[in-house]
């Protein structure tokens, strides 16, 4: 099956294996993205909206130990890097202007995963998306199709965990285990720091309810409270979070 044919309901099979199933590695990944305008979409064809211009990304071993590290800006081929994205990422053009492209980074990120057994986890499914959509089409002479197998969703795992539907940012989950978010947020290989942190305290159910019990217990539906939703805002506002 080609990546870009992954449908949404494939994404959600393709995560939630059995834990048991799952003792191997774990890549924990982070992208940043520029933006392709419709007006170089109509120039050169693509089929792409964004591109990604950094790749983040944590090994942590069966045990949780953190085995290394992965960081490589890359060369857009259709994007600009916006004011806005520059704000948010410190990257700007002249810091990718030497970089290398798409495929030579995702050559590179594939030899350092190596051979061992793995699973990719990512803050959501947008990494797994953009991911799939810009191998496709710049690397279609490459088999990259297996490194998606198993792809889990961190941020719909530790939701899950904590009897929430919505989607938490990864700030705000780490302060509901009261860890302070490490580093700058929106750097790659800083969120996927963060995002190892809470992998890692989910691979220990124990220790997870410990942490998130208060949390837990007053996300529990009540007789006063029809649904989770009409006690986020209060309920969170407590904590001094905001989505």
């Amino acid at each position: 099956m080609s990546t870009l044919e992954i449908s949404v309901d494939v994404i959600v099979d393709v995560y939630h294996k059995p834990k048991e199933e799952c003792l191997m590695r774990s890549i924990i990944v982070d992208f940043e993205f520029c933006t392709v305008n419709k007006k170089q979409r109509n120039i050169t064809g693509t089929k792409l909206y964004h591109e990604i211009i950094e790749f983040g990304a944590v090994m942590l071993d069966e045990d949780m130990n953190v085995l290394g590290r992965f960081q490589k800006f890359v060369k857009p081929q259709y994007g600009k890097v916006s004011a806005d994205i520059t704000r948010l990422t410190g990257i700007t053009s002249m810091t990718l202007e030497n970089e290398m492209k798409f495929s030579d980074v995702m050559e590179a990120f594939v030899k350092w995963i190596g051979y061992e057994k793995f699973q990719i986890c990512s803050w959501s499914m947008s990494d797994f998306k953009q991911l799939s959509v810009e191998v496709a089409e710049k690397c279609p002479e490459n088999d990259y199709e297996y490194i998606f197998d198993g792809w889990r969703d961190t941020q719909r795992e530790f939701g899950d965990g904590i009897g929430y539907e919505g989607s938490l940012s990864l700030k705000n989950a780490m302060s509901a285990i009261d860890e302070s978010f490490e580093g700058k947020a929106h750097d790659a290989l800083v969120d996927a720091e963060n995002t190892a942190l809470l992998v890692s305290l989910l691979a220990d159910k124990k220790q997870f309810d410990k942490r998130t019990k208060t949390l837990q217990e007053l996300l529990k539906p009540s007789e006063e409270v029809n649904t989770l939703g009409n006690m986020f805002g209060e309920l969170f506002a407590q904590f001094g979070y905001s989505f």
